[in-house]
């Protein structure tokens, strides 16, 4: 049965999308222009997809799917303003390697 009078949702769900180069910094902040927490943030660099995603201790794992490996990685807490990535490792799967162009969507 169709719901008669569907909510419009469009005012709960924000989205936005981006881009950056990675610099190999330690807990880079990358605005992501939500004003809000985001819920979900989905990226792509490299060979690699990460997702972020909101839990009871916030966004701070950056998880990675690279190949047959899986990694995750703890970063700075996502805000308001910003959503963090990398370790100061080179690896591109901390999400900031130098050179490399990351592409992100975020939710919130």
């Amino acid at each position: 049965m169709p719901i008669s009078n569907p909510p419009d949702i469009s005012a709960l769900v924000v989205k936005n999308s981006g881009a950056y180069t990675g610099d190999n910094s330690a807990n880079r902040g990358i605005s992501h222009g939500l004003g809000r927490v985001p819920k979900l943030v989905v990226m792509y660099g490299g060979t690699s997809f990460f997702n972020m995603n909101a839990h009871s201790s916030g966004m701070t794992q950056l998880n990675c799917l690279s190949g047959a490996n899986e990694v995750s990685t703890t970063v700075t807490v996502a805000n308001a303003t910003n959503f963090y990535v990398g370790t100061g490792s080179s690896d591109e799967w901390r999400g900031n390697k130098s050179g490399i162009v990351y592409r992100w969507v975020a939710f919130g």
